[in-house]
């Protein structure tokens, strides 16, 4: 409890500073250092679904559909070169407020690279290039209590993956878990 305190109270005095010090900013430079800060997002997939099958289980149930808490982030480190990167934390069990622990889930957590000329590169936890594709076409529903399709197994973590610029419509990617 203490740490989370000192935590607070150290992120309060920063934030605080650093608010007094951009007092003299104009509407122009304030937005440019707005655009150039992580964007922190999330959502809460909270769902309420109905089973009724024949002989097996049957009733009205509360789920968490995979709520997330995740901060991303791109700067242009050349003309027309980019980094960038994403952490999503996912846990946070919207339908269960009485969970002793939240956001213990690594969803995505990568790094990269990308540019006009030659696609982009990323290194990190993310869905492979397999999965994302496949995805959009056989896990249509949003929420189902059970898999329709998209039986697959190819593994989230330690991956690097390239996809290529367009050529015309048609992009190429490749993911190799290491």
């Amino acid at each position: 409890m203490k740490k989370t305190l000192i935590a607070s109270a150290i992120a309060a005095a920063t934030f605080s500073g650093a608010a007094a010090a951009q007092a003299n900013l104009s509407a122009s430079e304030l937005a440019a250092k707005m655009d150039s800060m992580p964007q922190i997002y999330g959502n809460i997939q909270y769902v309420v679904y109905h089973a009724d099958v024949k002989g097996g289980e049957n009733g009205i149930e509360h789920a968490d559909n995979g709520s997330t808490l995740g901060v991303k982030h791109d700067h242009e480190i050349a003309p027309g070169i980019t980094g960038f990167f994403k952490l999503e934390l996912e846990g946070l069990a919207a339908d269960d407020k009485d969970r002793e622990t939240g956001l213990e889930d690594v969803d995505e957590a990568y790094i990269g690279v990308k540019g006009d000329s030659f696609g982009q590169i990323w290194v990190g936890s993310d869905d492979s290039t397999y999965e994302s594709a496949i995805d959009k076409i056989a896990n249509f529903y949003e929420f189902a209590a059970y898999n329709f399709g998209g039986g697959y197994e190819t593994g989230e973590g330690d991956l690097v993956q390239y996809m290529s610029p367009s050529f015309g419509g048609l992009t190429v990617g490749a993911a190799v878990q290491i």
